[in-house]
């Protein structure tokens, strides 16, 4: 193939576009790993795997498009720069949707959180209205000794 009439050699974009899917696919890798022990939320992992496959297919285009295919077989390279430009539109649409999802996992967690407070606080309080020792604050300690 003619590397002049590319955009970029293809000695270079190759070599550029294997490393991108290597990271991409061991973040995939990573992540499918922290989901099945727990670590992160099924939600996450679903929505970060669609991205990491949108992101590899998004790097094979444009790894056609700048170091194989040529300006001169217009067709397939309007195809391929169009398919890069959707696939980014893609990859950053499902970033929001991580963001939104992060967001939401972020208030269920303070929801919970603020819930567990609330009975505890209710059942100390509970507790020295019975006359139990209940909630002991930091200044009960200062008079003795």
């Amino acid at each position: 193939m003619n590397d002049a009439s590319t955009i970029a050699p293809v000695w270079l974009v190759l070599p550029i576009a294997a490393v991108a899917l290597i990271v991409t696919a061991g973040h995939l890798q990573a992540m499918w790993e922290a989901g099945r022990r727990g670590l992160v939320p099924s939600s996450r992992v679903r929505i970060r795997t669609a991205n990491g496959f949108a992101m590899m297919l998004t790097t094979c285009l444009a790894a056609y498009g700048f170091g194989i295919v040529t300006p001169e077989r217009a067709g397939m390279f309007v195809l391929a720069w169009s398919a890069v430009a959707g696939l980014i539109g893609i990859v950053v649409m499902l970033a929001v949707i991580d963001v939104l999802n992060t967001m939401r996992l972020t208030w269920e967690t303070d929801r919970e959180a603020r819930r567990v407070l609330r009975d505890r606080v209710a059942r100390e309080l509970g507790e020295i209205g019975q006359g139990g020792a209940g909630l002991r604050l930091p200044h009960d300690d200062a008079g003795e000794g």
